[in-house]
C-alpha cells in the first residue's frame, strides 16, 4: 500500500502554523481519526488562516530577481529617508528606464504596499511621531513632512488615523506615562 501523504500538498503563501495544521488535518482525515479531533483541526486551521490573512501573509507571493529587489530597495530608501519630498513613480521609472507601472509593481512585490500607500504611511507615521515628541505647531509639522497646505495635511491625517492631528496629540498626551 502506498503512503497517502507521499504526494504532499502545496500550501504556500501562508504561515508555518497553517501549513502544519493542514498536514495534521489531512493525516487525521486519512487515518480515520475521531470526528471531534478532525473538527478541532478544522477550527484551528480556520483560526490560523484568519491570522495569516489579517497579518498580510495571504498575499500572493511573486518571484523577484536581484535587480528588481535592488530597484525596490532604492525606492524604499528614498521614500523613507526623504519623506518630505513629492516622489512620483515616473521619477524612478526614468532613472531605471522602466515604465511607471513596472516600478510600482517591483515595489509592491517586495514591500507589499503600493508606492503611494507607502509614501502616505511614512509621512503619517512621521507626523504622529512629531506630534508626540515636539511642541511644533500643526502647520510646522505639515511643512516638515512635505505638505504645502496645512488643510490637506489635516485631511490626510484624519483619513489615515481617523482623527485630526490636534485630537491625536491631545488623546495621546492624556495617556502618557507620568
Amino acid at each position: 500500500m502506498t503512503d497517502p501523504m507521499k504526494n504532499k500538498w502545496c500550501f504556500s503563501g501562508f504561515g508555518k502554523e497553517s501549513g502544519q495544521i493542514l498536514d495534521r488535518l489531512l493525516r487525521n482525515c486519512i487515518g480515520g481519526a475521531d470526528a471531534v479531533l478532525v473538527l478541532l483541526n478544522v477550527a484551528e486551521l480556520g483560526y490560523y488562516l484568519g491570522v495569516d490573512y489579517h497579518g498580510g501573509r495571504s498575499r500572493e507571493r511573486r518571484y523577484s530577481n536581484n535587480i528588481q529587489k535592488s530597484i525596490a530597495e532604492d525606492i524604499h530608501k528614498a521614500l523613507t529617508e526623504n519623506y518630505h519630498m513629492h516622489w512620483k513613480a515616473a521619477m524612478f521609472a526614468e532613472k531605471y528606464g522602466l515604465s511607471d507601472t513596472t516600478v510600482k509593481s517591483y515595489f509592491r512585490n517586495i514591500y507589499g504596499y503600493s508606492f503611494k500607500a507607502y509614501q502616505m504611511k511614512v509621512r503619517m507615521e512621521k507626523a504622529a511621531e512629531l506630534l508626540l515628541t515636539t511642541e511644533a505647531k500643526i502647520v510646522e509639522i505639515a511643512l516638515d513632512i512635505g505638505y504645502v497646505s496645512p488643510a490637506r495635511f489635516i485631511s490626510a491625517f484624519k483619513k489615515y488615523y481617523r482623527m485630526t492631528p490636534s485630537e491625536y496629540r491631545r488623546i495621546n498626551k492624556l495617556f502618557e506615562p507620568i
